[in-house]
């Protein structure tokens, strides 16, 4: 289910830290 495992990921990022998640989008 890689939908799922997008979501956990994008979540834990976004959670964990914002920047993170900024990253992983520019990427």
């Amino acid at each position: 289910i890689p939908e799922e495992k997008l979501t956990e990921s994008e979540t834990v990022g976004k959670v964990g830290d914002g920047r993170r998640a900024e990253t992983r989008e520019n990427q």
